[in-house]
């Protein structure tokens, strides 16, 4: 995957989108696949009764709308393609979540491409496909001044998009992510159904604060975490989990003889100095059981789940994200979670 920036002005999310998927962003439309009931008047389907057809305004017509809702007689006036929109048409907002615990800094190699700049390019490439279609937009992450809540509220402003560049450049990786402010954050700022897209590598996360000596079970903070995306998605929200991993977390390269030194970015665990080849059987049977249960209770709370790769391509994944959040039924994500088992 490209890193290099774009030569765009300050503020653009083109900037952090990587090659690989600019011509993805450019030429797909951002679909939210169920019908809504919002507090403002964008691209998407509304249940709300009545005033389907009720004229609310013209807006420019974007590749992949419906022609049928093209103004044939505003074309002739304007002389540019517009488009009819209705009082049905109501925004949905796009609410991200980033994980930027410190294990999500790893590259592989040192000019490789890490967990953390995956999840960048997929925000930032949704972020802008949510903005060009008017939709309001929520965040939440750590950056260099730890968690802020004040985005978790969606906002269609122009301010609500330099803030989440601004966030996204700064995002660097700390020690520890915390689970439980970023979804309580996220309860009171969603008060409307919106889709909530996480990334996370959902490796030994902890949920929140422990007092002074205590250790969490990371298998029972994964339980919680999913626990509480299950509640979003029980009070109407969409809720996609893109568990961003790297290549080598899935194939673990090492296999000679060679003493190597394995390192916790989190700092939770001793470091471990071993052959490649003596801890490589234990450590996929233990990872593609961790993967398995991740999957399984995604599968049992209707959390749609995805993978990205970093150290492979990204395309695919993201246009399987894209469909995955243009369904037509939250319930088809219950029975495919997962498909992109890489």
């Amino acid at each position: 995957m490209a890193t290099r920036r774009h030569a765009n002005s300050p503020g653009d999310l083109l900037g952090l989108v990587p090659e690989e998927l600019l011509g993805l962003v450019r030429s797909r439309e951002l679909e939210l696949g169920r019908a809504i009931t919002g507090g403002r008047h964008g691209a998407h389907r509304s249940r709300r009764p009545g005033s389907g057809h009720d004229f609310l305004e013209h807006r420019a017509y974007i590749p992949g709308d419906d022609l049928r809702q093209l103004d044939w007689r505003a074309v002739a006036r304007r002389e540019r393609l517009v488009v009819r929109r209705s009082e049905s048409e109501e925004a949905f907002a796009l609410a991200l979540l980033f994980d930027d615990n410190a294990g999500m800094r790893y590259p592989g190699t040192p000019e490789g491409v890490s967990k953390l700049d995956v999840a960048r390019a997929f925000g930032a490439s949704l972020a802008h496909m949510a903005q060009r279609r008017r939709d309001p937009l929520a965040f939440v992450c750590s950056g260099d001044a730890g968690l802020d809540a004040r985005a978790a509220e969606p906002s269609a402003r122009l301010e609500r998009k330099a803030a989440l560049v601004d966030a996204l450049d700064t995002m660097q990786g700390r020690e520890r992510f915390d689970w439980r402010g970023a979804l309580e954050a996220f309860a009171v700022g969603l008060r409307r159904p919106s889709s909530l897209v996480v990334f996370s590598d959902l490796i030994e996360p902890s949920f929140g604060p422990r007092a002074s000596g205590e250790e969490e079970d990371p298998e029972r903070a994964i339980e919680a975490i999913l626990d509480a995306l299950a509640a979003f998605a029980a009070r109407g929200h969409i809720v996609t989990l893109v568990q961003t991993l790297h290549a080598d977390e899935l194939d673990f390269p090492w296999e000679g003889d060679e003493v190597l030194r394995f390192i916790d970015l989190q700092s939770q665990r001793p470091e471990i100095e071993a052959t490649g080849g003596s801890l490589r059987a234990r450590y996929l049977e233990r990872f593609a059981a961790h993967l398995e249960a991740v999957h399984r209770h995604c599968e049992r709370r209707g959390i749609v789940h995805l993978r990205a790769i970093a150290g492979r391509p990204l395309a695919p994944a993201f246009v399987e994200l894209l469909d995955r959040l243009a369904a037509r039924d939250a319930s088809e994500g219950r029975g495919a979670g997962g498909g992109a088992r890489r």
